[in-house]
């Protein structure tokens, strides 16, 4: 997946650099979700990694402007068909908290029944489902362009 997170014309310094601060991202979602339950930690694990992605793949976007343009929502209606890069990471920042707020108030609510609980597992499933499916088509729409 490296290869589709960044543009080959990126070096290695920075690749690594993104890379290594995306897992320490990680690493301390992880470790603020250390009180959540399973389901949650893991679907906000595998959430914030596909945002990541995502991100990645944005960045892509912007700094090629002539060759690819933002097409998802709601990111193209909140940054634009032809976003900066800090406008980039800024929504792509902003999805992160958001999505990992909602994620624990919902947790705290879960009491493995009832309306909190299938409130929570649609929204993990319908968020994880939606920032899969803009990873997937991101890299299909653009045939691959992304290597």
């Amino acid at each position: 997946m490296g290869i589709i997170i960044m543009n080959t014309n990126i070096s290695g310094r920075w690749l690594t650099a993104f890379l290594v601060l995306s897992l320490f991202l990680i690493y301390l979602l992880i470790a603020g979700c250390a009180d959540m339950s399973t389901t949650a930690r893991v679907s906000e694990t595998a959430w914030q990694t596909a945002n990541i992605i995502d991100t990645g793949q944005t960045i892509t976007v912007a700094r090629h402007p002539d060759r690819f343009a933002e097409g998802g929502f709601p990111t193209r209606d909140l940054i634009g068909a032809h976003p900066t890069q800090r406008d980039v990471y800024i929504a792509m920042a902003a999805f992160a908290v958001m999505h990992y707020g909602v994620t624990r108030l919902l947790d705290e609510r879960d009491p493995g029944s009832g309306t909190w609980h299938w409130m929570s597992l649609a929204w993990q499933s319908i968020t994880l489902g939606a920032k899969i499916s803009y990873v997937v088509d991101n890299y299909s729409r653009n045939d691959g362009a992304w290597k």
